[in-house]
């Protein structure tokens, strides 16, 4: 954990140099959710402040893949707002269409939306752009798990 609170020091350090530069601000969201997942604060306090520091970085450049994507995630994972985390999803594969995380995710929540057809096509282009990533390969292989083809998904 105190690599994380170094993490926090070091963003707001480089806020202060250059308040506007977006990247910083996911950053310091994906910090929150570090504190949220660890359990060093609670969910609502720590998405508030995800939040504030996504809506900073997307207020300063709406063209921030990584903001988009850990809005999506929080979406997702977290508020359970399937609308939501697919429009950001979206958005972040346009900006960035080789992003393999969002991608991959964004094929689990199309899983999960029973839209399966479209979830293996998107978890076979992550994995085409990232073949041997192992976070890509198990979350494709359970993709064919969620559609009943566990051969597949062991191969």
């Amino acid at each position: 954990m105190e690599a994380v609170y170094e993490a926090m020091e070091l963003l707001n350090t480089a806020i202060e140099k250059d308040p506007d530069w977006a990247p910083l601000y996911t950053g310091l969201a994906q910090v929150w959710i570090a504190f949220a997942t660890m359990g060093y604060e609670s969910p609502s306090v720590a998405y508030q402040n995800v939040y504030d520091n996504l809506d900073k970085a997307l207020e300063l450049d709406p063209n921030v893949s990584n903001a988009h994507h850990i809005r999506a995630m929080s979406a997702y994972l977290y508020e359970w707002k399937w609308d939501e985390a697919e429009k950001d999803f979206i958005k972040a594969l346009a900006i960035n269409p080789n992003d393999v995380t969002s991608r991959i995710f964004y094929a689990h929540l199309l899983s999960i939306l029973q839209r399966f057809d479209e979830a293996l096509t998107q978890g076979q282009l992550a994995l085409d752009l990232d073949p041997l990533n192992p976070l890509i390969q198990a979350l494709y292989a359970a993709l064919y798990q969620c559609v009943g083809d566990c051969e597949t998904a062991m191969t």
